[in-house]
């Protein structure tokens, strides 16, 4: 090999994303599929652990939970979404994901992975 390549190394076991539904058995459920971040899925398994019953300490039911109450108290959120945005590119994050990741890693005592600089 000369100088200046690098080589790629391919790690023989890839982790399969797991799958989590959460819905309501009373209502007619909208499906919305979506992939949370390392200090999401951390924030997120904590904030399961307060639901009583082992069976619905999921991490399905607590993004559920939080945007449930994300949704009924958005009036006073919309406001600190938006500053947490401009703040971020004030500080001159180039992804606003790397800012919020780094909060959420810190507000809920998680490694940070690597990309929340």
């Amino acid at each position: 090999m000369s100088a200046g390549k690098k080589t790629c190394v391919k790690s023989g076991a890839k982790s399969k994303p797991k799958i989590e539904c959460a819905g309501n058995w009373v209502v007619k459920n909208f499906w919305v599929k979506i992939g949370f971040s390392r200090e999401e899925l951390g924030a997120l398994s904590q904030i399961a652990g307060i639901f009583e019953q082992k069976k619905d300490q999921t991490t399905g039911n607590a993004a559920k939970l939080v945007l449930n109450t994300a949704l009924m108290h958005w009036d006073k959120l919309e406001p600190l979404a938006f500053a947490d945005q401009n703040y971020a590119e004030a500080e001159g994050f180039p992804i606003k994901e790397n800012f919020r990741a780094k909060i959420i890693a810190h507000k809920f005592n998680l490694p940070q992975s690597g990309r929340a600089k």
